[in-house]
């Protein structure tokens, strides 16, 4: 049985789009999920999490101690500054590290997908952010 050039044509394209239309949907399914079950939020007055707009970097790392006692978060510091250092928020030192940025970034999970940014300036904190993914991309 011989087939046509135009159904060798048409069964060809089938074969390219199908693969290229399952791609798109699961990028769009994923897409979807990940906006349904992400969030953020920004706070620049009052309080959450533990911390006060308004308070200085001492202030904040000592609310922060008592919010967070059992050391469930862990630092990456300032990105904004184009610089990382990660640590864990309890060890000793910390506050001092952290003093020399800016931005504070606090992760609940170690797959950053879960954190708290905080930004000072002139020492006083201005802004919490928090952010979450269901998951993280590397």
């Amino acid at each position: 049985m011989k087939i046509s050039a135009e159904k060798s044509a048409l069964w060809a394209l089938a074969v390219v789009s199908v693969p290229v239309i399952l791609v798109i949907v699961i990028y769009t399914a994923v897409d979807i999920y990940m906006q349904l079950n992400s969030g953020d939020i920004d706070i620049r007055s009052g309080s959450a999490y533990g911390v006060t707009i308004g308070s200085t970097m001492a202030e904040s790392y000592h609310d922060l101690l008592v919010q967070y006692p059992n050391g469930e978060i862990y630092v990456t510091g300032g990105f904004a500054q184009g610089v990382t250092e990660e640590f864990e928020f309890h060890q000793p030192n910390a506050f001092r590290l952290l003093t020399k940025f800016e931005n504070w970034e606090l992760n609940f999970s170690n797959d950053r997908a879960d954190y708290l940014e905080l930004t000072f300036e002139d020492n006083l904190l201005i802004k919490i952010e928090r952010v979450w993914r269901p998951f993280s991309f590397p």
